[in-house]
């Protein structure tokens, strides 16, 4: 799945006939800039918190709780990037470089 982004094997696959350049590099370009969004807000958000904190079995509970709330919402958004990076993004430009005609398999 990995390297030929397909749900099920077949012997043979549906093949487009050429690959659309300036797609490839849009896709290309939103996945740099995904993967940026993501490291700014690691860098910006949950580093900054993570070092601030105390290991949770040395604190009381409650400063526990606050930890992981403050976490939670850019925690939240670095997960929906990593999805739209890995499964919109890095699968759809696979399948375009392999050609593979039943690329957008989602869609009605």
């Amino acid at each position: 799945f990995m390297m030929a982004p397909t749900l099920c094997y077949q012997p043979s696959y549906p093949r487009t006939t050429c690959i659309r350049k300036g797609w490839v590099i849009g896709q290309l370009v939103k996945l740099v800039a995904f993967t940026g969004l993501m490291g700014f807000i690691i860098e910006q958000y949950i580093n900054p918190i993570v070092q601030n904190s105390q290991h949770p079995l040395k604190g009381n509970f409650l400063n526990a709780v606050e930890r992981v709330l403050k976490l939670s919402v850019p925690t939240l958004y670095v997960w929906l990037c990593m999805f739209y990076c890995f499964f919109h993004l890095w699968l759809n430009i696979l399948a375009e470089l392999l050609c593979f005609g039943d690329r957008e398999f989602y869609k009605d």
